[in-house]
């Protein structure tokens, strides 16, 4: 491995770290506001999938660190890669479950639901429709 591989390697390995700490954040932040009734709550099932792929994303910070570090080429290990490979199928079931409880739920609760200006964004869910 030559001087810039390592480089963007390192680079890549760090960028990662960023998206998977927001990928704890960023769901947390939803049953936070979930769990404690907040008068705005943002919640879809891409947010529950995500915390189902941090590990996954975190094994391959840890896979590049470790090619910078060795200054070779790490191999991945096929049963933890299994492992967690098989962790975001089980976050994309636990995501449309979840998402489906919290809808109902909130509704229940007499939540309103915003219209969204995009498919990727979240459902934001208001007791009151002035704040959307």
């Amino acid at each position: 491995m030559d001087d810039v591989t390592r480089g963007l390697y390192g680079f890549f390995a760090a960028f990662l770290l960023l998206f998977a700490f927001l990928g704890c954040w960023i769901p947390l932040s939803g049953f936070i506001e979930f769990f404690t009734l907040n008068d705005v709550v943002n919640y879809s099932w891409k947010s529950g999938f995500m915390i189902f792929v941090v590990p996954f994303i975190l094994y391959f910070v840890y896979l590049m660190v470790c090619s910078v570090v060795k200054n070779e080429f790490v191999k991945m290990n096929a049963k933890l890669g299994n492992t967690l490979g098989i962790l975001p199928v089980l976050g994309i079931v636990f995501g449309i479950l979840s998402s489906t409880y919290i809808d109902q739920n909130l509704k229940n609760n007499d939540y309103k639901i915003c219209p969204s200006k995009s498919l990727m964004l979240p459902n934001k869910y208001v007791k009151d429709i002035k704040l959307c």
